[in-house]
């Protein structure tokens, strides 16, 4: 008889990350699922905006494309209220991976203390600078290959059956891809920052900032391997509807769980240690 190889803490975050989706699945959706028809709802009235604003001098050229300045001030726009709301989704799927996400209207009770509020306003103030700064190599870069894309499908309208004789900008394409990497790998060391932040803020915006690049510099293998062990998943979910929606809450809830055990390593501390503990420990 052979026996059984113990599971990886990789698989032992995944298999919990599972069990725990299945288990608070329409409440993580739902929580989810808000948080998307909140960034949907300001895109909708923001894109409004950008159409009544386009055309009235609102057009300038950057790096060859034509970006209206609309598009850049909703985008930050959006961002920044977009930001504290995070916070309150990020705190639900971490009460989660300790199992007590408790109702779904739970996603708003994170911002009932005083210094939360001020947790949150700061993490969006630091979200609208590292916009700021990222917006060339992380917005741009999309806005580019979205502007390509439907050039491609115009022309490939109009060319019918000969589309290998459209043009396609592999240059542009190809230095799009390589800003969008760049951003990636400057955004990694902050990834941890909301489901820290929404746990300890109060010790501290700068040593949470510091914590989580910290943290995530201590663990970019696994990391990496966790986000590449979701491309089936991923594909997946790109045919078929039901794996998608339970695609959303898995990824959210591997990466909570993946947080919250490395912490758990580096300080100590037992994994999925009570969240009220945490919160009123000073």
């Amino acid at each position: 008889m052979t026996e059984n190889r113990p599971m990886s803490p990789l698989g032992h975050i995944k298999a919990r990350a599972r069990f725990l989706s299945l288990r608070y699945l329409w409440r993580l959706l739902a929580a989810a699922l808000a948080l998307f028809a909140v960034q949907m709802g300001i895109s909708m009235v923001l894109s409004a905006l950008d159409l009544l604003l386009v055309g009235n001098r609102t057009q300038v050229s950057l790096f060859g494309m034509e970006i209206s300045l609309s598009f850049e001030i909703a985008y930050l726009l959006a961002q920044i209220l977009l930001a504290p709301l995070e916070l309150g989704v990020a705190w639900y799927f971490l009460r989660g991976s300790r199992g007590e996400p408790g109702p779904f209207l739970g996603i708003f009770s994170w911002y009932a203390r005083r210094d939360r509020l001020k947790v949150a306003g700061k993490f969006a103030l630091w979200q609208l600078g590292f916009d700021v700064v990222t917006f060339p190599i992380g917005v741009l870069p999309v806005y580019y290959m979205n502007q390509e894309l439907d050039r491609l499908l115009v022309e490939a309208g109009k060319a019918g059956l000969f589309v290998e004789s459209i043009p396609v900008d592999t240059r542009g394409i190809s230095m799009a891809l390589i800003l969008l990497a760049i951003c990636g790998l400057v955004s990694l060391p902050f990834a941890a920052l909301p489901y820290i932040l929404c746990d300890v803020g109060h010790r501290g915006f700068f040593k949470c900032l510091k914590y989580s690049v910290k943290l995530m510099l201590s663990i970019l293998p696994q990391y990496f391997l966790l986000l590449v062990s979701f491309i089936p998943w991923v594909l997946a979910g790109s045919c078929l509807l039901f794996v998608y929606v339970f695609l959303v809450v898995y990824y959210r809830m591997a990466t909570v769980c993946f947080m919250d055990y490395t912490r758990s390593n580096m300080t100590r501390e037992p994994y999925y240690k009570d969240f009220s503990h945490r919160e009123d420990e000073q």
